[in-house]
């Protein structure tokens, strides 16, 4: 988050990870754990900056994003969508399957909605 500005599931890629920037980051971080009331029900954390003239940022979230208690936008559930998706398919396919599934309650015929997703495996292994 601090190196690129949002996580995802790219975030944890091989390539991600071994980035000299990340790296960097990641050996002047330590943890503790904390109790958190709202734990095992839910996926709290919080974090503690402490920046090079000595303050401190810091923020706790007890209930993780995208939580019943804490639910995402519309907007983001489309980007988290996208970048999961983006991992698998070509991006032609996850536009014609977004449009499709925003628009399933207009399909009488579900293999209608779901049609961009044909030979869209053969288009991976290539």
């Amino acid at each position: 988050m601090l190196v690129h500005g949002q996580v995802g599931v790219k975030s944890y890629t091989a390539a991600a990870i071994a980035d000299p920037k990340v790296l960097a980051v990641a050996a002047k971080v330590r943890y503790e754990v904390k109790p958190y009331p709202t734990y095992p029900g839910s996926f709290p954390g919080g974090v503690v900056i402490t920046l090079k003239d000595g303050r401190k940022l810091d923020a706790e979230l007890d209930y993780q994003q995208g939580g019943p208690e804490n639910p995402l936008t519309a907007a983001e559930v489309l980007e988290k969508w996208r970048g999961n998706a983006t991992l698998c398919l070509d991006d032609a396919t996850v536009e014609r399957l977004e449009r499709a599934i925003l628009a399933i309650e207009e399909h009488a015929d579900l293999r209608a909605a779901f049609a961009p997703l044909a030979g869209a495996r053969a288009g991976v292994a290539a």
